[in-house]
């Protein structure tokens, strides 16, 4: 009940707004974002289970003069077989500034509109799924090849139950002809609830990577043909045990499209990663359980089976090679956006 109370108001401050303050300059649009992922695990990293749902969100934007714009949107995740229509709800509302070569954005927006490239190694498919939105700031700065970026997203609000939490974190990158070079990890700051018991202690966890490479796209028979490698360091500790754990291997990334399908390798050789394992799993680590494993390698393949100016749709499969087994998920991701045209922050579409 008081959710349906909240939208509705929302809802009719929505209308009222664009009615009345900037009629002309108003924005529309209609966002989904369905998913299928049927995950198959022989690991003992990661449990088999299949995540599917759909979210919809109307959002209303207004561009107040040509440096600033306010955005403002409504939605649910209607999960496949769940009892009720949604289970979660989403509100997205933020403030964006924009200059050439600088743009700030504060409130709730999309996870996607970082630059960065966040691999797996630094957020699972659970999180592209489940927590789409970023609940905090960015600072970008760049052009459509360089960049640089700094976000913060505050993740819970401290309560007598509820611990204390936020992720600072940032990429960049630089490209000199067909050679780049760049970084990216974050921070994760998980504290304490209100009036804390004394066995309860605050986790510090933080992963980043720094890379060089060569993109070839463009300049050969394929469409996409890029390789990157560099260090993945982990650092992270229990503040009542004191140590700092620093686990660092090597990350290798390749890619490879031509025409309708686009395959990706991934390898990690190296420390075990996530050294306190379970115990932050679903809580501060937020990057997939595989990278524990000191030798790791994912395989993506999969198929545009619709792309065009409403909808793009990808189906394919992922396998995991880990200690000695091998897991697999099938998966199918679809996007469909509604619009006048004008917004400019449409979701980055990721497989």
């Amino acid at each position: 009940m008081k959710i349906k109370f909240i939208s509705g108001v929302l809802i009719a401050l929505i209308v009222g707004f664009s009615q009345r303050a900037y009629p002309q300059k108003t924005e529309w649009g209609v966002t989904t974002f369905g998913f299928f992922d049927n995950q198959e695990y022989d690991s003992p990293n990661r449990i088999s289970q299949t995540m599917a749902g759909m979210w919809i969100q109307p959002h209303l934007g207004w561009q107040l003069n040509k440096k600033q714009s306010l955005h403002v949107g409504i939605g649910g995740l209607l999960e496949w077989g769940a009892p009720d229509l949604f289970q979660k709800g989403l509100v997205t509302a933020y403030y964006q500034y924009t200059v050439p070569s600088f743009r700030f954005s504060l409130g709730s927006f999309s996870r996607d509109y970082l630059r960065g490239e966040y691999s797996n190694a630094f957020f699972s498919d659970s999180i592209r799924y489940y927590r789409p939105n970023i609940q905090g700031l960015t600072f970008q700065w760049g052009n459509s090849r360089d960049y640089a970026e700094l976000f913060l997203d505050w993740t819970s609000r401290q309560t007598l139950t509820q611990r204390e939490q936020f992720m600072v974190g940032g990429a960049a990158k630089y490209n000199y002809k067909l050679l780049f070079g760049g970084m990216r990890g974050y921070y994760y700051h998980y504290a304490k609830v209100k009036n804390p018991p004394a066995s309860m202690s605050i986790q510090d966890y933080g992963v980043s990577s720094l890379f060089v490479g060569i993109d070839l796209s463009g300049k050969s028979s394929f469409d996409s043909l890029l390789f990157q490698i560099g260090p993945l360091a982990g650092l992270e500790r229990n503040r009542a045990i004191g140590d700092w754990k620093l686990p660092i291997g090597m990350l290798a990334e390749f890619r490879l499209g031509w025409k309708k399908i686009l395959f990706e390798e991934t390898l990690y050789l190296g420390d075990s990663q996530q050294r306190f394992g379970d115990l932050g799993a679903g809580a501060y680590y937020w990057n997939d359980a595989f990278y524990r494993s000191t030798s790791y390698s994912r395989t993506d393949i999969y198929y545009k089976l619709i792309n065009n100016r409403f909808a793009r749709c990808n189906i394919g499969a992922t396998f995991h090679c880990q200690g000695g087994t091998v897991s697999w998920q099938q998966k199918l991701v679809l996007q469909v956006q509604l619009d006048n045209g004008k917004l400019h922050n449409k979701r980055k579409y990721t497989f």
